[in-house]
Protein backbone atom coordinates (compact mmCIF):
# COMPACT_ATOMS: atom_id res chain seq x y z
CA UNK A 1 0.00 0.00 0.00
CA UNK A 2 1.46 3.35 -0.97
CA UNK A 3 1.20 6.39 1.21
CA UNK A 4 -0.75 9.35 -0.23
CA UNK A 5 2.33 11.59 -0.21
CA UNK A 6 5.17 9.86 -2.01
CA UNK A 7 8.37 9.57 -0.02
CA UNK A 8 10.35 10.07 -3.23
CA UNK A 9 9.30 13.72 -3.57
CA UNK A 10 12.36 15.99 -3.39
CA UNK A 11 12.18 18.29 -0.41
CA UNK A 12 12.60 21.90 -1.61
CA UNK A 13 12.20 23.68 1.71
CA UNK A 14 12.30 22.60 5.31
CA UNK A 15 12.22 24.62 8.50
CA UNK A 16 14.68 23.66 11.20
CA UNK A 17 15.56 25.04 14.60
CA UNK A 18 18.97 26.44 15.39
CA UNK A 19 19.66 27.72 18.89
CA UNK A 20 16.05 28.77 19.37
CA UNK A 21 15.85 30.46 15.92
CA UNK A 22 13.91 29.11 12.95
CA UNK A 23 16.04 28.67 9.84
CA UNK A 24 14.99 27.94 6.29
CA UNK A 25 17.10 25.25 4.66
CA UNK A 26 17.40 25.61 0.89
CA UNK A 27 19.86 24.54 -1.75
CA UNK A 28 21.83 27.70 -0.91
CA UNK A 29 22.13 26.84 2.79
CA UNK A 30 20.54 27.88 6.07
CA UNK A 31 19.10 31.36 6.53
CA UNK A 32 17.80 32.44 9.97
CA UNK A 33 14.34 33.92 9.89
CA UNK A 34 14.65 35.56 13.28
CA UNK A 35 11.47 33.88 14.55
CA UNK A 36 11.76 32.68 18.15
CA UNK A 37 10.77 29.11 18.87
CA UNK A 38 9.65 27.87 22.29
CA UNK A 39 12.18 25.43 23.71
CA UNK A 40 11.48 22.04 25.24
CA UNK A 41 8.60 20.95 22.99
CA UNK A 42 10.16 18.99 20.16
CA UNK A 43 6.93 17.16 19.44
CA UNK A 44 5.22 20.44 18.61
CA UNK A 45 8.22 21.67 16.65
CA UNK A 46 8.44 18.42 14.67
CA UNK A 47 4.73 18.64 13.83
CA UNK A 48 5.19 22.22 12.59
CA UNK A 49 8.17 21.19 10.50
CA UNK A 50 6.24 18.28 8.98
CA UNK A 51 3.35 20.56 8.05
CA UNK A 52 5.74 22.82 6.17
CA UNK A 53 7.22 19.77 4.52
CA UNK A 54 3.77 18.63 3.37
CA UNK A 55 3.19 22.09 1.93
CA UNK A 56 6.37 21.95 -0.13
CA UNK A 57 5.46 18.44 -1.32
CA UNK A 58 1.96 19.49 -2.34
CA UNK A 59 3.35 22.33 -4.42
CA UNK A 60 5.62 20.00 -6.40
CA UNK A 61 4.29 18.46 -9.64
CA UNK A 62 5.49 15.02 -8.57
CA UNK A 63 2.88 14.95 -5.82
CA UNK A 64 0.00 15.92 -8.11
CA UNK A 65 -1.17 12.44 -8.84
CA UNK A 66 -4.15 10.44 -7.76
CA UNK A 67 -3.30 9.29 -4.24
CA UNK A 68 -4.04 5.79 -3.08
CA UNK A 69 -7.16 5.60 -0.97
CA UNK A 70 -5.81 5.60 2.56
CA UNK A 71 -9.14 4.38 3.86
CA UNK A 72 -8.82 1.16 1.88
CA UNK A 73 -8.76 -2.09 3.81
CA UNK A 74 -8.67 -5.72 2.67
CA UNK A 75 -12.23 -6.95 2.22
CA UNK A 76 -13.28 -8.55 5.46
CA UNK A 77 -15.59 -11.51 5.91
CA UNK A 78 -18.18 -11.85 8.64
CA UNK A 79 -18.67 -14.78 10.97
CA UNK A 80 -21.10 -15.30 13.84
CA UNK A 81 -20.06 -16.66 17.23
CA UNK A 82 -21.71 -17.07 20.60
CA UNK A 83 -20.72 -15.07 23.69
CA UNK A 84 -19.18 -18.20 25.21
CA UNK A 85 -17.08 -18.76 22.06
CA UNK A 86 -15.84 -15.17 22.23
CA UNK A 87 -15.02 -15.60 25.93
CA UNK A 88 -13.05 -18.76 25.12
CA UNK A 89 -11.25 -16.82 22.38
CA UNK A 90 -10.17 -14.14 24.85
CA UNK A 91 -8.96 -16.76 27.30
CA UNK A 92 -6.99 -18.59 24.60
CA UNK A 93 -5.15 -15.32 23.99
CA UNK A 94 -4.26 -14.95 27.66
CA UNK A 95 -6.67 -12.09 28.36
CA UNK A 96 -7.86 -12.17 31.96
CA UNK A 97 -5.32 -14.83 32.90
CA UNK A 98 -1.98 -14.59 34.66
CA UNK A 99 -0.11 -15.47 31.47
CA UNK A 100 0.45 -12.68 28.89
CA UNK A 101 -0.53 -13.71 25.36
CA UNK A 102 -0.24 -12.35 21.82
CA UNK A 103 -2.64 -9.42 22.44
CA UNK A 104 -0.39 -8.40 25.35
CA UNK A 105 2.60 -8.57 22.97
CA UNK A 106 0.77 -6.50 20.36
CA UNK A 107 -0.28 -3.81 22.83
CA UNK A 108 3.20 -3.73 24.41
CA UNK A 109 4.82 -3.27 20.98
CA UNK A 110 2.35 -0.53 19.97
CA UNK A 111 3.01 1.46 23.16
CA UNK A 112 6.76 1.17 22.60
CA UNK A 113 6.39 1.98 18.86
CA UNK A 114 4.70 5.32 19.57
CA UNK A 115 7.42 6.35 22.01
CA UNK A 116 10.24 5.31 19.70
CA UNK A 117 8.70 7.02 16.65
CA UNK A 118 8.60 10.34 18.54
CA UNK A 119 12.19 9.87 19.72
CA UNK A 120 13.35 9.08 16.17
CA UNK A 121 11.78 12.16 14.65
CA UNK A 122 13.04 14.39 17.46
CA UNK A 123 16.56 12.99 17.08
CA UNK A 124 16.45 13.62 13.32
CA UNK A 125 15.29 17.18 13.85
CA UNK A 126 17.98 17.93 16.43
CA UNK A 127 20.62 16.37 14.18
CA UNK A 128 19.51 18.47 11.23
CA UNK A 129 19.73 21.57 13.41
CA UNK A 130 23.31 20.76 14.38
CA UNK A 131 24.36 20.03 10.78
CA UNK A 132 22.70 23.20 9.51
CA UNK A 133 24.43 25.27 12.17
CA UNK A 134 27.75 24.13 10.72
CA UNK A 135 26.66 24.75 7.12
CA UNK A 136 26.84 21.07 6.28
CA UNK A 137 25.27 20.16 2.90
CA UNK A 138 24.05 16.92 4.49
CA UNK A 139 21.41 18.96 6.30
CA UNK A 140 19.61 19.45 2.99
CA UNK A 141 17.98 16.52 1.25
CA UNK A 142 19.46 13.89 3.57
CA UNK A 143 18.14 14.55 7.06
CA UNK A 144 15.09 16.24 5.61
CA UNK A 145 14.39 12.92 4.00
CA UNK A 146 15.09 10.99 7.22
CA UNK A 147 12.48 13.05 9.01
CA UNK A 148 10.00 13.46 6.16
CA UNK A 149 10.31 10.06 4.51
CA UNK A 150 10.14 8.22 7.81
CA UNK A 151 7.00 10.15 8.82
CA UNK A 152 5.49 9.45 5.40
CA UNK A 153 6.01 5.71 5.63
CA UNK A 154 4.63 5.24 9.14
CA UNK A 155 1.77 7.73 8.67
CA UNK A 156 -0.93 5.02 8.25
CA UNK A 157 0.04 3.71 11.69
CA UNK A 158 1.12 6.91 13.43
CA UNK A 159 0.24 10.25 11.85
CA UNK A 160 2.30 12.88 13.62
CA UNK A 161 0.24 15.66 12.08
CA UNK A 162 -2.75 14.45 14.07
CA UNK A 163 -3.13 16.03 17.49
CA UNK A 164 -4.25 13.21 19.79
CA UNK A 165 -5.15 15.59 22.60
CA UNK A 166 -7.52 17.77 20.58
CA UNK A 167 -9.23 15.79 17.79
CA UNK A 168 -11.74 18.61 17.14
CA UNK A 169 -8.91 21.00 16.34
CA UNK A 170 -7.51 18.75 13.61
CA UNK A 171 -10.32 19.46 11.17
CA UNK A 172 -9.89 23.23 11.50
CA UNK A 173 -6.10 22.98 11.34
CA UNK A 174 -6.39 20.81 8.26
CA UNK A 175 -8.85 23.23 6.65
CA UNK A 176 -6.57 26.21 7.20
CA UNK A 177 -3.55 24.30 5.98
CA UNK A 178 -5.35 22.97 2.90
CA UNK A 179 -6.78 26.39 2.03
CA UNK A 180 -3.30 27.89 2.20
CA UNK A 181 -1.80 25.26 -0.10
CA UNK A 182 -4.67 24.96 -2.56
CA UNK A 183 -4.78 28.71 -3.12
CA UNK A 184 -1.29 28.50 -4.63
CA UNK A 185 -1.84 25.79 -7.23
CA UNK A 186 -3.59 25.53 -10.57
CA UNK A 187 -7.41 25.23 -10.38
CA UNK A 188 -7.51 21.89 -12.21
CA UNK A 189 -5.36 20.34 -9.49
CA UNK A 190 -7.05 21.82 -6.47
CA UNK A 191 -9.62 19.08 -5.89
CA UNK A 192 -7.03 16.32 -6.07
CA UNK A 193 -4.57 18.01 -3.74
CA UNK A 194 -7.33 19.00 -1.31
CA UNK A 195 -8.40 15.37 -0.98
CA UNK A 196 -4.81 14.27 -0.43
CA UNK A 197 -4.04 16.86 2.21
CA UNK A 198 -7.28 16.55 4.13
CA UNK A 199 -6.68 12.83 4.53
CA UNK A 200 -3.08 13.36 5.53
CA UNK A 201 -3.84 16.12 8.01
CA UNK A 202 -7.13 15.08 9.56
CA UNK A 203 -7.00 11.26 9.51
CA UNK A 204 -5.37 9.62 12.52
CA UNK A 205 -3.14 6.61 12.06
CA UNK A 206 -4.32 3.24 13.31
CA UNK A 207 -2.29 3.74 16.50
CA UNK A 208 -3.66 7.24 17.12
CA UNK A 209 -6.75 8.22 19.10
CA UNK A 210 -9.73 6.15 18.01
CA UNK A 211 -7.74 3.88 15.68
CA UNK A 212 -7.85 0.10 15.69
CA UNK A 213 -4.51 -0.06 17.53
CA UNK A 214 -5.07 2.95 19.80
CA UNK A 215 -3.46 1.99 23.14
CA UNK A 216 -4.93 4.94 25.01
CA UNK A 217 -2.63 6.59 27.53
CA UNK A 218 -1.70 3.50 29.50
CA UNK A 219 2.05 2.99 30.07
CA UNK A 220 1.71 -0.81 30.09
CA UNK A 221 -0.85 -3.33 28.74
CA UNK A 222 -3.96 -3.82 30.86
CA UNK A 223 -6.79 -6.35 30.67
CA UNK A 224 -9.24 -3.64 29.66
CA UNK A 225 -6.85 -2.30 27.04
CA UNK A 226 -6.41 -5.78 25.54
CA UNK A 227 -10.16 -6.43 25.50
CA UNK A 228 -10.83 -3.13 23.71
CA UNK A 229 -8.07 -3.66 21.15
CA UNK A 230 -9.25 -7.20 20.37
CA UNK A 231 -12.82 -6.03 19.79
CA UNK A 232 -11.60 -3.30 17.44
CA UNK A 233 -9.45 -5.77 15.52
CA UNK A 234 -12.47 -7.91 14.69
CA UNK A 235 -15.18 -5.23 14.52
CA UNK A 236 -17.06 -6.82 17.41
CA UNK A 237 -20.81 -6.27 17.19
CA UNK A 238 -23.20 -7.90 19.64
CA UNK A 239 -26.70 -8.73 18.50
CA UNK A 240 -28.67 -5.45 18.85
CA UNK A 241 -31.75 -7.49 19.72
CA UNK A 242 -30.03 -9.16 22.63
CA UNK A 243 -29.73 -12.53 20.92
CA UNK A 244 -27.10 -15.13 21.64
CA UNK A 245 -24.77 -14.17 18.81
CA UNK A 246 -21.88 -11.84 18.06
CA UNK A 247 -20.97 -10.63 14.58
CA UNK A 248 -17.26 -10.40 13.78
CA UNK A 249 -15.55 -9.05 10.68
CA UNK A 250 -11.93 -9.66 9.73
CA UNK A 251 -11.49 -6.39 7.79
CA UNK A 252 -9.78 -4.27 10.51
CA UNK A 253 -7.50 -7.16 11.50
CA UNK A 254 -6.43 -7.72 7.91
CA UNK A 255 -5.85 -4.01 7.44
CA UNK A 256 -3.52 -3.90 10.45
CA UNK A 257 -1.70 -7.02 9.30
CA UNK A 258 -1.21 -5.79 5.75
CA UNK A 259 -0.14 -2.31 6.86
CA UNK A 260 2.44 -3.75 9.26
CA UNK A 261 3.79 -5.94 6.46
CA UNK A 262 3.89 -3.04 4.01
CA UNK A 263 5.57 -0.63 6.43
CA UNK A 264 8.22 -3.04 7.67
CA UNK A 265 9.08 -3.76 4.02
CA UNK A 266 9.33 -0.07 3.10
CA UNK A 267 11.34 0.83 6.18
CA UNK A 268 13.79 -2.03 5.56
CA UNK A 269 14.66 -0.44 2.22
CA UNK A 270 14.80 2.97 3.88
CA UNK A 271 17.24 1.69 6.52
CA UNK A 272 19.70 0.63 3.83
CA UNK A 273 19.76 4.16 2.42
CA UNK A 274 20.13 5.64 5.90
CA UNK A 275 23.15 3.48 6.67
CA UNK A 276 24.97 4.39 3.46
CA UNK A 277 24.54 8.12 4.17
CA UNK A 278 24.83 8.14 7.95
CA UNK A 279 28.00 6.19 8.67
CA UNK A 280 30.35 8.59 6.82
CA UNK A 281 28.81 11.51 8.74
CA UNK A 282 29.22 9.73 12.06
CA UNK A 283 32.88 8.99 11.39
CA UNK A 284 33.62 12.47 10.02
CA UNK A 285 32.45 14.15 13.22
CA UNK A 286 33.99 11.61 15.58
CA UNK A 287 36.90 13.32 17.41
CA UNK A 288 40.15 11.40 17.23
CA UNK A 289 40.78 11.93 20.94
CA UNK A 290 37.34 10.71 22.04
CA UNK A 291 37.52 8.00 24.65
CA UNK A 292 35.92 4.61 24.02
CA UNK A 293 33.40 5.22 26.78
CA UNK A 294 32.15 8.39 25.09
CA UNK A 295 31.58 6.88 21.64
CA UNK A 296 28.16 5.49 20.71
CA UNK A 297 28.52 2.78 18.12
CA UNK A 298 25.94 1.57 15.62
CA UNK A 299 24.82 -2.02 16.03
CA UNK A 300 22.45 -3.74 13.63
CA UNK A 301 20.85 -6.62 15.48
CA UNK A 302 20.10 -9.93 13.87
CA UNK A 303 17.26 -10.65 16.33
CA UNK A 304 17.96 -14.37 16.06
CA UNK A 305 15.14 -16.74 15.20
CA UNK A 306 14.70 -19.78 17.42
CA UNK A 307 16.77 -18.56 20.36
CA UNK A 308 13.76 -17.45 22.41
CA UNK A 309 10.61 -19.56 22.06
CA UNK A 310 7.49 -17.71 23.16
CA UNK A 311 5.49 -20.91 23.47
CA UNK A 312 8.02 -22.05 26.11
CA UNK A 313 9.06 -18.89 27.98
CA UNK A 314 5.83 -16.92 27.62
CA UNK A 315 5.15 -13.71 25.74
CA UNK A 316 6.57 -11.47 28.44
CA UNK A 317 9.75 -13.53 28.56
CA UNK A 318 9.91 -13.48 24.77
CA UNK A 319 9.60 -9.69 24.56
CA UNK A 320 12.01 -9.06 27.43
CA UNK A 321 14.63 -11.44 26.03
CA UNK A 322 14.44 -10.54 22.36
CA UNK A 323 13.19 -6.95 22.12
CA UNK A 324 13.28 -5.12 25.44
CA UNK A 325 16.87 -3.88 25.43
CA UNK A 326 16.93 -2.53 21.89
CA UNK A 327 13.56 -0.87 21.38
CA UNK A 328 13.56 1.88 23.99
CA UNK A 329 13.18 5.51 23.06
CA UNK A 330 16.32 7.52 23.80
CA UNK A 331 14.33 9.82 26.04
CA UNK A 332 11.47 12.26 26.17
CA UNK A 333 11.49 15.41 24.04
CA UNK A 334 12.65 17.40 27.05
CA UNK A 335 15.50 14.98 27.73
CA UNK A 336 16.61 14.95 24.09
CA UNK A 337 16.42 18.73 23.87
CA UNK A 338 18.47 19.11 27.03
CA UNK A 339 21.09 16.66 25.80
CA UNK A 340 21.45 17.83 22.19
CA UNK A 341 19.43 21.01 21.76
CA UNK A 342 22.10 23.61 22.57
CA UNK A 343 25.85 23.96 21.97
CA UNK A 344 26.11 20.64 20.15
CA UNK A 345 29.67 19.31 19.87
CA UNK A 346 31.16 17.21 17.09
CA UNK A 347 31.01 14.19 19.38
CA UNK A 348 27.32 14.93 20.01
CA UNK A 349 26.68 14.88 16.25
CA UNK A 350 28.51 11.57 15.87
CA UNK A 351 26.55 10.08 18.75
CA UNK A 352 23.25 11.45 17.40
CA UNK A 353 23.88 9.64 14.13
CA UNK A 354 24.57 6.41 15.99
CA UNK A 355 21.48 6.97 18.14
CA UNK A 356 19.27 7.49 15.10
CA UNK A 357 20.61 4.36 13.42
CA UNK A 358 20.15 2.22 16.53
CA UNK A 359 16.64 3.46 17.22
CA UNK A 360 15.62 2.93 13.60
CA UNK A 361 17.04 -0.58 13.73
CA UNK A 362 15.09 -1.29 16.91
CA UNK A 363 11.84 -0.17 15.33
CA UNK A 364 12.33 -2.00 12.02
CA UNK A 365 13.92 -5.23 13.26
CA UNK A 366 12.38 -5.21 16.70
CA UNK A 367 8.96 -3.66 17.20
CA UNK A 368 7.43 -4.24 13.77
CA UNK A 369 8.48 -7.92 13.78
CA UNK A 370 7.07 -8.22 17.31
CA UNK A 371 3.78 -6.88 15.93
CA UNK A 372 3.94 -9.38 13.06
CA UNK A 373 4.58 -12.22 15.53
CA UNK A 374 1.61 -11.15 17.65
CA UNK A 375 -0.74 -10.87 14.66
CA UNK A 376 0.25 -14.35 13.46
CA UNK A 377 -0.57 -15.90 16.83
CA UNK A 378 -3.86 -13.99 17.12
CA UNK A 379 -4.78 -15.23 13.65
CA UNK A 380 -4.29 -18.86 14.74
CA UNK A 381 -6.69 -18.53 17.67
CA UNK A 382 -9.16 -16.58 15.52
CA UNK A 383 -8.96 -19.29 12.85
CA UNK A 384 -9.82 -21.94 15.45
CA UNK A 385 -12.80 -19.86 16.61
CA UNK A 386 -13.92 -19.33 13.00
CA UNK A 387 -13.96 -23.08 12.44
CA UNK A 388 -16.69 -23.31 15.07
CA UNK A 389 -18.75 -20.44 13.70
CA UNK A 390 -22.31 -20.96 12.57
CA UNK A 391 -21.45 -18.72 9.62
CA UNK A 392 -18.18 -20.32 8.68
CA UNK A 393 -15.68 -18.66 6.34
CA UNK A 394 -12.75 -20.55 4.86
CA UNK A 395 -9.31 -19.49 6.19
CA UNK A 396 -10.80 -16.74 8.36
CA UNK A 397 -8.96 -14.41 9.08
CA UNK A 398 -5.69 -15.30 7.31
CA UNK A 399 -3.85 -12.69 5.25
CA UNK A 400 -3.60 -13.48 1.56
CA UNK A 401 -0.63 -11.76 -0.08
CA UNK A 402 1.18 -13.35 -3.05
CA UNK A 403 4.60 -14.56 -2.06
CA UNK A 404 3.95 -14.40 1.69
CA UNK A 405 3.31 -17.69 3.47
CA UNK A 406 0.60 -17.24 6.09
CA UNK A 407 -0.75 -20.77 5.93
CA UNK A 408 -2.35 -22.04 9.10
CA UNK A 409 0.11 -24.95 9.06
CA UNK A 410 3.07 -22.55 9.35
CA UNK A 411 1.43 -20.13 11.76
CA UNK A 412 0.65 -22.92 14.22
CA UNK A 413 4.40 -23.55 14.59
CA UNK A 414 4.95 -20.14 16.25
CA UNK A 415 7.10 -18.72 13.45
CA UNK A 416 9.08 -15.52 13.93
CA UNK A 417 9.13 -12.60 11.51
CA UNK A 418 12.60 -12.25 10.03
CA UNK A 419 13.98 -10.84 6.78
CA UNK A 420 10.55 -10.23 5.25
CA UNK A 421 8.95 -13.57 6.02
CA UNK A 422 7.62 -15.88 8.70
CA UNK A 423 10.15 -18.56 9.47
CA UNK A 424 10.93 -21.28 11.99
CA UNK A 425 14.49 -21.84 10.74
CA UNK A 426 16.99 -21.07 13.48
CA UNK A 427 19.55 -18.44 12.51
CA UNK A 428 21.40 -17.55 15.70
CA UNK A 429 25.07 -18.03 16.56
CA UNK A 430 25.39 -19.01 20.23
CA UNK A 431 28.62 -17.04 20.74
CA UNK A 432 27.86 -14.06 18.51
CA UNK A 433 28.58 -10.86 20.50
CA UNK A 434 26.06 -8.65 18.70
CA UNK A 435 22.99 -10.30 20.18
CA UNK A 436 24.65 -11.24 23.47
CA UNK A 437 25.56 -7.64 24.28
CA UNK A 438 23.00 -5.65 22.33
CA UNK A 439 21.24 -4.31 25.44
CA UNK A 440 24.39 -2.41 26.36
CA UNK A 441 23.92 0.24 23.71
CA UNK A 442 20.82 1.54 25.52
CA UNK A 443 22.10 0.90 29.02
CA UNK A 444 20.75 3.50 31.39
CA UNK A 445 19.06 5.47 28.59
CA UNK A 446 15.48 5.70 27.42
CA UNK A 447 12.04 4.85 28.67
Amino acid sequence: MKNPLSASVYLLAFFVLISGVVCVVTEQGSQPTGLPVPSGNLRQQTSAALKRLRKSQAEKPASHQNPDDVDWAPPGETIVVTPSQWADFETSLGIGTNEPGPVWLLLKAVIRFLKLAVSLESTALLLQNALSERGEPDAVGVWDQYLGTFADVIEPLDNHLWDPDDPTANSQTAKNFVDDVVARIAPERQGMVTQMLVKSQSTPGLMNRGGTLDPGKIPEPTVLGMKVMLRRLFDYNADPNGGNQIFLNSGPFLQVWELAYSIVTELSDFELRVGAMADPIRLRFLPQDAGDGEIWRTVTDSYPVGLYRRENIGYDGYFNSKYEGTTRAMGTDEELSERWGMETSDLDISNMVASYRNQLDGLIKGLLPAIMDALADIAVKAYDMGEKSRLRSRNWPLLNIPGLDTSIELLKKYPEWSEGRYTTAQNYLPQHPDWMDRRMRFAGVGN
